[in-house]
């Protein structure tokens, strides 16, 4: 089907399908250069996130801490896919941008030459209508003055209605010349429109509007081609982390902890109880198999003590001294 065979009255309509086509393309490509924007942004923040030093995980150790370095690996993995993405789709923009400002010259050559021979079938019609009208006024007003000539056919006023028919005549046979050359400028602008110049106009249209939608067509498969690489490398990054992860061995990190901090040291044996000795002597306790001793040394006033007690050898030094503090010396020392 032909825009010039079906549509050859409907050049407003073809203009205006033109037009919301247009349209549409402009509006294809600001979704897609606000997509490019969000996958960028996101791939972006999420290399950010994956950079952070808070993140580091340097106080973990063994197979989980390796588990955790894969896993920010291939988020990262997955931003730059998600990057790549967003370069494709940027790119998309740019070959939209330039298929649209050629299109636009195109269209607007073929939309404004429509438009002029419409406005010239149009005006053309127009005026082969006042021009019949005015012919057949003309020829009326002749018809009517000959008829007034002829009744008064030998009358005084014959002169006068024969000048007069003369002049319709005249008048009429002028008319009728507009009227005719009207009708050849109106069948101009009839071969214009609907054979010479207007259907070349909607067939150059349909061809635009035709191009517009493959490369619509080949823009849309563009975009599923440029995503369908994500979905393998997200797998392929998520089993990386799965079996980083299903790999963690608590065993394994706990033996790696005992053997980086250990000391190699031997446990010490149990505390044993030692009683206090007192100054200058020592004193010793053992007990075993149901029986106990006990002995002690002690010195005092240059006399050694055995098989004495601590408590006995002080009360004695205690009595000892007291008894040295007599009335008698006191008074002395008074």
């Amino acid at each position: 089907m032909r825009f010039s065979e079906e549509l050859w009255d409907k050049f407003d309509d073809v203009c205006k399908r033109v037009e919301n086509g247009k349209n549409f393309t402009n509006s294809f490509s600001t979704f897609l250069k606000k997509r490019a924007d969000i996958e960028k942004s996101y791939a972006r923040n999420m290399t950010k996130l994956c950079k952070d030093k808070s993140f580091l995980g340097e106080t973990e150790i063994g197979t989980l801490k390796q588990a955790w370095v894969v896993h920010k690996e291939e988020v990262e993995n997955m931003a730059q896919k998600h990057a790549a993405l967003a370069e494709q789709l940027a790119l998309m923009v740019q070959a939209i941008t330039t298929y649209l400002q050629n299109a636009r010259k195109t269209r607007k050559s073929l939309v404004s030459s429509g438009q002029k021979v419409t406005s010239e079938l149009k005006k053309a019609e127009g005026n082969e209508a006042k021009a019949k009208l005015n012919h057949e006024n003309l020829r009326k007003k002749q018809s009517e003055a000959e008829e007034e000539a002829q009744r008064n056919s030998g009358t005084p006023k014959q002169d006068k209605t024969l000048k007069a028919a003369a002049n319709a005549l005249k008048k009429a046979e002028s008319a009728d010349n507009e009227y005719k050359e009207a009708i050849r400028l109106l069948q101009d602008a009839q071969r214009k429109f609907h054979q010479d110049v207007m259907p070349k106009i909607l067939d150059d249209l349909q061809a635009l509007e035709e191009g517009r939608v493959d490369t619509m067509r080949d823009w849309l498969v563009s975009g599923a081609e440029a995503q369908e690489v994500l979905p393998p490398a997200l797998q392929q990054s998520a089993e990386a982390m799965k079996n980083s992860a299903l790999a963690v061995n608590k065993i394994e990190d706990i033996e790696l902890f005992i053997s980086n901090n250990r000391s190699g040291l031997e446990r010490p044996g149990e505390a044993t109880y030692v009683p206090y000795t007192g100054k200058g002597g020592s004193s010793s306790f053992s007990s075993g198999s149901g029986s106990s001793s006990y002995s002690s040394s002690a010195s005092l006033n240059g006399a050694s003590y055995s098989g004495v007690s601590s408590a006995s050898i002080r009360k004695s030094t205690i009595t000892a001294t007291v008894s040295s503090f007599t009335p008698t010396s006191r008074s002395a020392s008074a």
